[in-house]
């Protein structure tokens, strides 16, 4: 994890930023909401940058929009973002990806149906015929999250939630639901009501803002 220098409110949303804050520290779960362009991802970025200054692990989950057609995609990319991004004290140092030295594997830890379903959802290990294995998935991304809370407070931003992808949504509702308080979400979406993209189909329970 990299600490980046406090980030002020976008002009004119401090506000909105302090209730952000608060109500992640009492529900831990946050939806910011609202037309194209009006500032969500910035106050999101603000809150991600506060909670880096604090020492906490934050992990950044940008969506596109061809990911609501690809199963899996966007579950794939918060286990990409938290391999990329974090780093443990105490774990048996790998490789990491490219441009990350000393970098750890933190899904060693994980049983072997495990291990190989996130392997599969990373496009790392050959899907077999009959497919995913959905449980092996759904609980690998629940332990993984698990253990990675366990270090500390961790903020999770997945931006875009309107176009998570089937698959994506229902194995980050299964862990987040196991997920401890630790790990806190914000959720930035534009609903169908502003744009084409479709309804959300993100993490469940947000409060939104």
């Amino acid at each position: 994890m990299t600490t980046t220098a406090y980030r002020p409110a976008p002009v004119g949303r401090e506000e909105l930023l302090a209730r952000l804050e608060r109500v992640l520290h009492t529900r831990g779960r946050a939806l910011l909401t609202g037309p194209a362009g009006v500032g969500k991802t910035e106050v999101a970025l603000a809150a991600a940058a506060r909670a880096e200054s604090r020492g906490e692990a934050v992990l950044w989950v940008p969506t596109l929009p061809a990911d609501r057609d690809i199963p899996g995609a966007v579950a794939a990319a918060l286990v990409a973002s938290i391999s990329a991004s974090v780093s443990w004290p105490t774990a048996r140092a790998n490789t990491g990806p490219p441009g990350s030295p000393g970098a750890y594997d933190i899904l060693e830890g994980l049983p072997g149906p495990q291990r190989t379903a996130v392997a599969m959802l990373c496009r790392e290990a050959p899907v077999p015929d009959e497919g995913w294995d959905p449980i092996a998935l759904r609980l690998a991304l629940a332990q993984t999250l698990r253990t990675l809370a366990v270090q500390g407070p961790v903020l999770l931003v997945v931006d875009g939630v309107q176009r998570i992808d089937a698959d994506s949504a229902d194995l980050l509702r299964f862990a987040l639901h196991l997920a401890p308080s630790a790990l806190r979400v914000i959720a930035v979406e534009t609903p169908a009501a502003y744009g084409p993209e479709g309804p959300g189909t993100g993490p469940p329970g947000p409060e939104p803002l």
